[in-house]
């Protein structure tokens, strides 16, 4: 080894290690055996105050804000995206018994099954205004066009919409968060003449913004205690996720929305 690559070389394992600790402050380190359970990747997340909400097909966990596992149930085959609304988990569903969304307290215990007539096979859920938006049902076959129903605050039909993605997706509208009266979906992108996977749109679903960054195995907007002083910079908490059963990887990861993009974060601390 020449002088100039020993010299160069502690610098370079400096460097690594400093971007990989950087790496790992980002993430929220999620491990516990019972996430072996876990019959597919990660469908969705959804977050409040006191904890976060994992949804696969076959199961619905719950951690808090370190990664540490508080409790988990079985869920009905095909659990889809979650969002949490007042006091109540809400989980999207493609059950065979044709049932568009399930209702959860925050302890995971099932309150009751809500018959969507308009929308079964549903995923990507969210909530704006008090009302539901919600995506299916979808296809495997590849679209560009996918449909979004609307509900009001007791999960009466209001009305239906097309979004239009701009290039092939299959399964349709994956994941869902709001903010700032607009909605932000989460797609599987099949189409390599885009960059893009994820639209925000308004009510109407005309679309305001598209992003780079691949939420399709989970989205939300983090609790008030997390965000900054900005309101036009959003905070929201991304998941990845890859695998199933012992091989499942759960990536969770903070990002702001700035400049019409989305911007990767150190993990904002708590407001006391």
């Amino acid at each position: 080894m020449n002088d100039k690559i020993a010299r160069f070389f502690p610098m370079f394992l400096m460097v690594l290690t400093v971007l990989l600790c950087v790496s790992r402050a980002c993430a929220i380190e999620v491990s516990d055996e019972a996430f072996a359970n876990a019959s597919t990747h990660i469908q969705g997340i959804c977050c409040d105050e006191d904890a976060i909400y994992l949804v696969s097909a076959n199961a619905i966990f719950k951690i808090d804000w370190t990664g540490r596992l508080l409790c988990w149930t079985n869920a009905p085959v095909h659990s889809g995206d979650p969002a949490l609304h007042g006091g109540k988990l809400y989980v999207s569903m493609s059950s065979s018994e044709g049932i568009g969304l399930y209702e959860y307290d925050t302890d995971l215990n099932l309150l009751r099954k809500i018959d969507l007539a308009e929308s079964h096979g549903t995923d990507g859920v969210t909530f704006l205004n008090d009302h539901l938006f919600i995506g299916g049902p979808s296809t495997w076959e590849d679209h560009t066009i996918d449909r979004v129903a609307e509900y009001d605050a007791d999960f009466n039909f209001v009305a239906e919409y097309k979004i239009d993605f701009g290039a092939k997706i299959i399964c349709g509208t994956q994941t869902a968060a709001a903010w700032n009266d607009s909605l932000i979906f989460g797609f599987y992108r099949n189409d390599p003449t885009v960059t893009y996977n994820t639209l925000r749109v308004d009510r109407q679903m005309n679309v305001l913004d598209r992003y780079e960054l691949d939420v399709s195995t989970g989205i939300d907007l983090v609790p008030a205690s997390r965000q900054g002083d900005d309101p036009s910079r959003p905070r929201f908490l991304v998941c990845r996720s890859e695998g199933e059963g012992k091989n499942l990887v759960i990536d969770l990861r903070w990002y702001e929305l700035r400049d019409g993009e989305f911007h990767e974060i150190p993990e904002p601390a708590a407001k006391k």
